[in-house]
């Protein structure tokens, strides 16, 4: 729980358990839990896919090994890791580190065993077929290997569904071809990693069904607050039941997705737990501070959302980050509106506590 970061801090000072937003009590406000895992399934199942690409790869090559490859490879990448570092370097760091002898192929990845699949047929005999198969997994990895996380889900989904398809294509090859490799070796090989890509395409499919129906839910939930005749009264409604969603889950990414699309359709309330999610989780200072402004800017603003920024920098900065200069800038502005914000013992703004009549 983040708040334990602000233990015996002034920081407490400006986070409420309960505050309201004219008038309107906002029971166990929520920030976003920091220990989230990537908000997208897809990007998770990619991961997936990769390794058991990788270990595909390896199985298949420890099937036709020689024995005594160990030695004969390392002279061959000491050799080549001159002109094609790219390929051979990671590998040759490995034997150096760790010795040859402790060198195994599951310390290899795709790109190293397509490699010496092409290049040393003496140590890993394989077929024409089979060579041309592991290329299309190569060029898989290679591909998202330069991924800039700005993909679309659905260019994610599509990628992801390829992917299986040449891994299949690259068991199925291997089973027609490879016919030095006893039946029974290759059947129970092709079984086992057939079954895990059909059991990967169902858990994805499934997935991506899951998520169309819940932004389709979501979507919902944000037209019935933007034509609400009470906006704010049915967006407390509703975020209440997405946080009570969370708790009873223990998973919030429902929640969060929430709250960002909400944001982006214009929900003026959502504004403050977006900002919050970007500066305090994505640690995009630039998207926090401008939806930070189409808060300060909507002519709803009142102490409540002040509350809202307030508890997001507070919490940002007490992680002993530093403002950018455009939220120093904001801060300052709502300092000169009269909102009691000021700088605590260890130089964090926060809410000012009222003080008691003595």
């Amino acid at each position: 729980m983040w708040l334990m970061l602000a233990e015996n801090s002034q920081l407490l000072n400006s986070v409420i358990a309960n505050f309201t937003v004219k008038g309107i009590w906002l029971e166990s406000y929520m920030p976003f839990n920091f220990h989230v895992e990537e908000h997208m399934h897809i990007r998770n199942r990619i991961n997936d896919i990769k390794k058991l690409r990788c270990n595909a790869c390896q199985d298949y090559l420890k099937l036709v090994a020689i024995e005594g490859w160990k030695k004969p490879l390392y002279e061959k990448t000491q050799m080549s890791v001159k002109y094609l570092p790219g390929k051979y370097e990671h590998a040759y760091k490995n034997m150096r580190r760790n010795g040859i002898d402790n060198y195994e192929i599951d310390d290899m990845d795709v790109t190293f065993m397509s490699e010496i699949i092409h290049k040393c047929p003496e140590l890993f005999p394989s077929k024409v077929q089979t060579r041309k198969a592991i290329e299309l997994l190569t060029e898989d990895r290679n591909v998202n290997g330069h991924s800039d996380e700005n993909e679309e889900c659905e260019e994610l989904y599509i990628y992801a569904f390829q992917a299986l398809s040449n891994l299949q294509h690259f068991i199925d090859i291997v089973d027609k071809w490879e016919n030095e490799i006893p039946d029974e070796i290759r059947l129970e090989y092709n079984q086992r990693y057939s079954a895990k890509i059909d059991e990967m395409k169902k858990l994805i499919d499934e997935e991506r069904i899951g998520q169309v129906q819940n932004i389709k839910d979501i979507d919902r939930d944000i037209q019935r607050i933007l034509s609400s005749e009470d906006s704010l009264a049915t967006w407390c409604d509703i975020i209440k039941l997405y946080m009570d969603r969370s708790l009873i889950d223990h998973d919030d990414k429902k929640y969060q997705e929430f709250v960002l699309r909400a944001s982006d359709a214009g929900v003026i309330h959502a504004h403050g737990r977006a900002a919050d999610y970007y500066l305090n989780i994505e640690n995009n200072c630039d998207e926090a501070e401008r939806r930070m402004r189409l808060l300060t800017e909507c002519e709803e603003f009142s102490i409540g959302y002040v509350h809202s920024i307030m508890t997001a920098i507070s919490n940002y900065m007490v992680c002993g980050n530093i403002l950018t200069e455009g939220l120093e800038e904001l801060v300052l502005s709502l300092i000169d509106r009269g909102y009691p914000i000021e700088k605590n013992g260890s130089n964090v703004y926060v809410m000012r506590r009222k003080r008691k009549n003595s």
